[in-house]
């Protein structure tokens, strides 16, 4: 692979290191949601040589801000904001913060997680701008070894540097028309955030200071789960209620995920949920409630799936919930690493406290299966025939797809466009003229 910068239709590209899969896994059709899900394993963790079409869409004029998408209770849909006044790029999902001055925006793009902080364009429309990507990397290498193989063919030397708080490395890529300065730290747990300071290399001495500035005035701050208090949350609530749920019983909105262990965008999106667990839940202001279904891996989904409701049974539910995702991403091996001699492994490497009989009772026992036929049923009645999907609602009953104006959120979405919803209904919930059922401007019912 080659590092460098290109020239897209007069406008600077950014270099893309990291692809991000994460369109929906469909029921509709098993054998294509199949096939589509061993490509987009393959493709998770893949570093690509040329930048890909939606990528430099979202970078070819980095300053032509569109208007932002507003709920029908008019808030803007979400961080980072679209002005030009300076303020505080955030991205909830890493729980990363950025500051940027007057004359420079945050702008939302149509590529999967890629984020820009765009500076003062010229007469021609480019500019300076920051850019922002997240992805998975070869865990079965360390971060150091992965981004030195990345960069080897181009000679590139790799430093030791800070970033949030979080040690990575910088490397620089210069030739005559653009200059580009790379931040790449392992955050989180098998991912690896990229983040680009891109300019002319005619004007880099002019930009370069302040977009230091703005990458040192990077945040980060941690995920901080109670896994022993969520552990022994979602076991009382499955014994009690048949549901895996977590939260405040009296908490005024219920957040459900239907999700698939076989399916690549749920393991890409179990961070982004960890992440909605500790702002809204652990916070009071939700429930959360995980939905297992089966169809997209067949039996390996189907097992999986048994071992986290025996891990809730027992005790280790969100722990289970961690370590299955784990298995996944371990050597890249996907859903193949779902086979009992794997799965029996991964229980004894992590040397959980349970009863090793009792565990196997329960993956035998028909109770087991009947859960995750709940489930499936469940996510008929809600209309959810893909994964991973998120539903907001006041019980189990009511959950709904939230809404932006007409359109009906399907899918992984990010959390910029979950959190204002989730706001907005909490809002309503709050105001004595609203009831807390009412939920119609933001559903659009």
């Amino acid at each position: 692979m080659r590092l460098r910068s290109f020239m897209k239709l007069g406008c600077i590209g950014v270099l893309v290191l990291l692809t991000m899969v994460l369109a929906a896994c469909s029921n509709s059709d098993k054998d294509d949601s199949e096939d589509t899900a061993d490509n987009a394993e393959t493709a998770t963790a893949e570093v690509i040589e040329e930048s890909t079409p939606e990528a430099t869409a979202a970078v070819e004029a980095p300053n032509d801000v569109t208007e932002p998408v507003v709920n029908d209770a008019g808030d803007t849909a979400g961080d980072p904001a679209q002005t030009s006044e300076g303020g505080v790029w955030k991205w909830h999902e890493w729980g990363l913060e950025m500051t940027y001055p007057a004359g420079w925006q945050g702008i939302l793009t149509d590529a999967p997680f890629v984020f820009v902080i765009a500076g003062p364009t010229d007469e021609s429309g480019q500019g300076p701008y920051i850019a922002v990507q997240s992805g998975a990397y070869d865990t079965s290498k360390t971060f150091r070894e992965f981004m030195e193989e990345l960069t080897a063919a181009d000679n590139t030397t790799l430093t030791d540097i800070t970033f949030g708080g979080i040690e990575g490395v910088g490397f620089e890529s210069i030739n005559e028309s653009s200059t580009s300065r790379f931040v790449a730290i392992p955050y989180p747990e098998g991912q690896i955030i990229l983040v680009g300071e891109i300019a002319s290399t005619e004007e880099w001495d002019t930009w370069s200071p302040i977009m230091d500035e703005i990458i040192a005035s990077a945040v980060i701050t941690p995920l901080e789960l109670d896994e022993a208090a969520l552990n022994e949350q979602m076991q009382a609530n499955l014994e009690a209620t048949g549901l895996m749920t977590v939260g405040d019983p009296e908490a005024p909105l219920w957040i459900a995920e239907f999700m698939d262990f076989s399916c690549p965008h749920c393991y890409d999106y179990s961070a982004v949920m960890d992440r909605l667990v500790q702002d809204y839940v652990v916070t009071g202001k939700a429930q959360f409630t995980l939905a297992v279904l089966d169809f997209v891996g067949g039996e390996a989904s189907t097992l999986a799936a048994k071992y986290q409701i025996c891990g809730t049974k027992l005790g280790v539910g969100w722990t289970m919930h961690r370590l299955i995702f784990a298995e996944y991403a371990e050597d890249q091996a996907g859903r193949a690493a779902y086979t009992e001699e794997n799965l029996t492994a991964m229980l004894q490497d992590a040397e959980l406290d349970i009863d090793q009989e009792a565990f196997e009772a329960c993956l035998a026992d028909e109770a087991t299966a009947a859960i995750i036929a709940d489930h499936l049923t469940w996510s008929d009645a809600v209309g959810v025939h893909s994964t991973p999907n998120v539903l907001v609602g006041t019980n189990r009953d009511d959950v709904k797809f939230m809404k932006l104006g007409d359109q009906e959120l399907q899918g992984g979405y990010p959390l910029y466009y979950v959190y204002p919803i989730l706001d907005t209904m909490l809002t309503e919930a709050d105001s004595a003229a609203v009831p807390a059922t009412d939920f119609g401007k933001v559903f659009g019912g």
